[in-house]
């Protein structure tokens, strides 16, 4: 199911770093390898490709022979009404006994072929005078087959549940592979959600540290007389601002830490549960070149959407390629060949000789091949009017139709996907230099204001407000960097290629 280019599937203790006061310290990479064991859509998922298998072993189980073995006795009295019955007046009571044993074996080929081996065994004992043998020891050995040759005829109509059950498979690995790259991109965008929550805490405990210097600073210069009071209650305001926003900010990194930790798996009873997630990646712009019209070239022949229905559709014409097979009348050929023996005990008269004979003097017949008999013959049944078979015909070519046009469209939403994700990447790109210029320019502006207020020319509004300015410039560019990597991410996403991005080959979902 994966090899791993760039990384090592391993545990978390192998891959994690714990710090000696329990902190996880944990990279991207560290966090996909835990995801790829541990999360739980992905377990879901896998148990679902697995029963997809089950259900293609199970549909070969038409071609199981069968056997069967069947057992009876039957003991008919009746009072005679003919001296024919038992040969005697003696006689008023006619009765018989008979015991079956029967074994047979039947098989279906892959053409839709019938073969059946049947072997009958019957012990029969009467009062009768007139039976040559009594008891009789009568058996049969008999081959049976039939074949379609109209409705039902072919390869596909006899595998019809087979081949809908590999592409049912085929369908199930495709949703796997689906399911883990959504699952590994939820992972990678709660990772860099958790970094930017704890950056953004940080920025917020500098803005903090600034505001209460700030406030320091405007305590001593209204001390010494070169500020007014009033300015004091600006510099306190920001500071109850700026510690409210932190506590916004503190859990804000608790509740993203929360999502990462569910993600990756980690249950309550495990050590990592009450450890706080460290990231060690950082956001960074790499520069990369990209085309449009590969990328949705790209995507057509990888995206497992795409497959997917690809796959629906295959079962689609297999059932209206069946269904107009079956719109034939009957026609079955049909042929057995059969060997007998008849054996029991006998009196001969004249020499005043008893005769002794059991199941294996008829055995010895049948194998002799001294009793031969064969019949072979066309069975056929037309039904008239057979809308029964017509419009189940006509539901299966709708149906065709509409996979097709499912799958026409899941394609165009495709490449209207990754010209949104190409669009995005760019945009990301751009916004990053645009955020980056912006911040030098806000904290340019800060400085200046600070020095006018440093004589007197400015008033701790205009400096609180150059701080706020800066702060949320520091924001934007952090956020900028973020949607940057989670762009990266659903650019390779859309073109299907997100698994290789991230150094995983992907072989199948059993292994």
């Amino acid at each position: 199911m994966r090899k791993i280019c760039s990384f090592m599937i391993l545990l978390v203790f192998s891959t994690a770093v714990f710090s000696q006061s329990g902190e996880l310290k944990l990279s991207l990479s560290d966090a996909l390898s835990y995801a790829l064991k541990n999360n739980f859509d992905i377990n879901i998922s896998k148990v679902d490709y697995k029963m997809s298998e089950n259900v293609l072993e199970g549909s070969k189980g038409i071609y199981d022979p069968q056997i069967t073995f069947d057992w009876g006795a039957s003991v008919n009295r009746q009072p005679t009404t003919s001296l024919l019955q038992v040969g005697g007046s003696a006689f008023t009571l006619y009765q018989s006994r008979q015991d079956k044993y029967n074994l047979g074996l039947y098989q279906l080929s892959p053409w839709g072929q019938t073969f059946s081996l049947n072997f009958a065994n019957t012990r029969s004992n009467t009062n009768s005078q007139y039976s040559l043998f009594n008891p009789t020891y009568s058996s049969n050995l008999s081959f049976n087959t039939s074949v379609p040759l109209l409705k039902g005829f072919g390869y596909t109509n006899a595998n019809k549940t087979i081949l809908k059950a590999k592409l049912d498979r085929e369908a199930a690995n495709f949703t796997f592979k689906k399911m883990l790259r959504n699952s590994l991109i939820d992972v990678e965008s709660a990772y860099w959600n958790l970094v930017y929550a704890i950056e953004q805490y940080k920025v917020t405990q500098q803005a903090l540290d600034v505001a209460k210097e700030f406030q320091k600073e405007t305590s001593a210069r209204i001390s010494v007389g070169t500020l007014a009071p009033v300015e004091q209650v600006s510099a306190d305001a920001q500071v109850a601002q700026r510690e409210e926003e932190l506590i916004s900010a503190e859990n804000l990194v608790i509740n993203s830490e929360d999502i990462l930790k569910l993600l990756l798996g980690i249950r309550k009873e495990s050590p990592e549960w009450n450890q706080s997630i460290s990231p060690t990646d950082y956001p960074s712009v790499e520069n990369r070149s990209y085309n449009e019209e590969e990328a949705i070239s790209e995507a057509a022949s990888k995206r497992e959407e795409i497959k997917e229905l690809e796959s629906n559709l295959e079962k689609a014409k297999i059932d209206t390629k069946t269904a107009k097979i079956n719109l034939l009348p009957s026609l079955n050929l049909e042929g057995s060949l059969s060997y007998a023996g008849s054996a029991g005990d006998y009196y001969i008269r004249g020499k005043n000789y008893f005769v002794d004979q059991k199941f294996n003097d008829a055995w010895d017949m049948i194998t002799g091949r001294d009793y031969k008999s064969w019949t072979v013959g066309l069975s056929f049944a037309f039904p008239i009017g057979n809308r029964s078979q017509k419009f189940a015909y006509q539901n299966y070519r709708l149906m065709e139709n509409e996979a097709e046009i499912m799958l026409e469209k899941t394609r165009q939403s495709i490449i209207s996907e990754v010209r949104n994700a190409f669009r995005n990447l760019l945009n990301s790109e751009k916004r990053i230099k645009a955020a980056e210029a912006n911040l030098k320019l806000q904290q340019e502006k800060l400085q200046s204001e600070k020095k006018k207020y440093d004589n007197g020319l400015s008033t701790s509004f205009n400096v609180l407000s150059y701080q706020n300015d800066v702060l949320a410039a520091e924001t934007t560019l952090l956020k900028a960097k973020i949607d940057y990597q989670l762009a990266v991410a659903s650019f390779e996403k859309a073109k299907g290629n997100y698994l290789n991005f991230r150094g995983i080959e992907f072989d199948t979902a059993s292994n």
